[in-house]
Order: C-alpha cells, then sequence, then structure tokens
C-alpha cells in the first residue's frame, strides 16, 4: 500500500511539474515544484513503508520463536522451553543453597484412554491435566509438558513438605475430574514423582532423574498415588508433617 501510494504520489507529481514547464496549464510556483514536493512525500511512504515490514518481521520472529516455545495443545511450556526458563532459577538455587524440587506426573493408562474413547478424548485429558497443573502451580513455578503424557513442574524456594503438598493436590484435583461422554462418566489419574535437592543431587538432570525414578515406583505401587524417597530425612519430616501425625 505504502509502494503504490508512493508511485501514485511520484506520477501525479511530475506530470503537474511537466505541464506546468510545457505551459499547458498557468505558471504557478507550487506547480513547478510539484515534483519536488511528490519526492518528498515518496521518500516518507517508502520509509514508513520500511519501518511497517520491519515491524511486521520482528512480530513474525516474536511469534515464531513463541510457538517454538510452546506445546501446541496443551499451551504449557515444552522441554526446551523448561530447560532455558529452568537453568538460570537453578544455577541461583544451588549458588545460594536454597531448597528445590521437582514433581515428574504421568497420566495412568492413557494409551487405554485413548484406545477406548479416541485420541480426542485423550487430547482432552492432557488439556484438562495443564490445567490442573497451572491451577496448582504458583507464579514462580515452571511448568511444561515433558513428552506424550508426561508433565513436569519445577518449583524453586520449595521445601520438601510443600513440593509433596502440591503433588497431592494435584492427584486429588485430577482423580475427581469427570468426562460425560455417551452417557458414561469417565474419569482417570495420575502417577506422581517428587525430588527435592536434599538427595544429594548436584544437577538439574540428576534431580528430573530421581523424580522420573519416583514416578516408575507410583507405576509399580498402583498407580494413582505420589511416590518420594523414603529414605531422605526430609522427606520423612515431610510426611509427618503433610498427615498431621507425631514422629
Amino acid at each position: 500500500m505504502y509502494f503504490l501510494i508512493a508511485s501514485v504520489a511520484a506520477a501525479i507529481s511530475a506530470s503537474i511539474t511537466t505541464v506546468t514547464v510545457w505551459g499547458l496549464i498557468p505558471y504557478s510556483l507550487l506547480g513547478y515544484r510539484a515534483i519536488d514536493i511528490g519526492v518528498m512525500i515518496e521518500a516518507v511512504l517508502l520509509a514508513l513503508a520500511l519501518a511497517d515490514q520491519f515491524r511486521i518481521s520482528q512480530h513474525e520472529k516474536i511469534q515464531a520463536v513463541t510457538l517454538a516455545m510452546i506445546d501446541p495443545l496443551t499451551g504449557v511450556n515444552n522441554r526446551r522451553a523448561f530447560f532455558e526458563l529452568v537453568e538460570p532459577l537453578w544455577n541461583t538455587g544451588v549458588r545460594h543453597k536454597h531448597d528445590m524440587s521437582v514433581i515428574l506426573l504421568d497420566v495412568d493408562k492413557f494409551k487405554s484412554i485413548n484406545d477406548t474413547y479416541g485420541h480426542a478424548l485423550g487430547d482432552d485429558a492432557l488439556i484438562n491435566v495443564s490445567r490442573a497443573l497451572k491451577e496448582d502451580a504458583r507464579a514462580g513455578d515452571v511448568l511444561a509438558r515433558w513428552g506424550g503424557d508426561e508433565f513436569i513442574l519445577f518449583l524453586p524456594e520449595t521445601t520438601y513438605i510443600d513440593a509433596l503438598y502440591v503433588a497431592e493436590r494435584i492427584r486429588s484435583n485430577i482423580s475427581a475430574h469427570h468426562f460425560d461422554l455417551k452417557e458414561k462418566t469417565i474419569s482417570f489419574s495420575a502417577s506422581l514423582g517428587v525430588s527435592h535437592t536434599d538427595q544429594s543431587i548436584s544437577s538439574l538432570d540428576g534431580l528430573i532423574t530421581a523424580a522420573d525414578r519416583y514416578l516408575y515406583m507410583a507405576k509399580e505401587q498402583g498407580r494413582n498415588r505420589v511416590c518420594w524417597d523414603l529414605l531422605s530425612h526430609k522427606a520423612i519430616n515431610a510426611v509427618v508433617n503433610l498427615h498431621g501425625e507425631t514422629a
């Protein structure tokens, strides 16, 4: 549009100057200088065109980066975004010796849900799981879809008891959700593994690996449960406090 208007303005101004010089219209300074005015208008419009093109290019670049970091189905971070967001938090936490926890979640019998009710319902299940996680996550937590039906939640500045409390609340919220499909009520559950920096873990990958190990334990022990390091002193105290029991 800018280029078109600039071309028309240049052509009209050049024509006015030409017919003025030829004497086809009465002479005037404005008519004689019309071509100069047209060149100025053309330059301004071309500058606006370049600025607008740059703005569009920047917007598309930002949009492309955003799409590369977001899981398209659930709208949460993907694995790549998770590491980019968490690594600075991890480094700060390690430097200041702060508590940090990870919750790894897996939807129970997700393949069976897909096979029995279709992939559309399976997608709905993942979307609802992501919503439950968003509701329970704090502003500083980092949530991501880890892959398939797995989700991960990094909790900076979070003790073992707080992480276990969040994990249990997530598990309860997911198991309480129901789908209505063809006069049937469908529910599903999730298994969760919780790890904490108290476990002599020196890297973020180690923390995630530990959470994955406890997630596998939750699956083996019957699903729809939260598992953690039973040998950790902090974990034992956390469970005692969580259930209001005495040691």
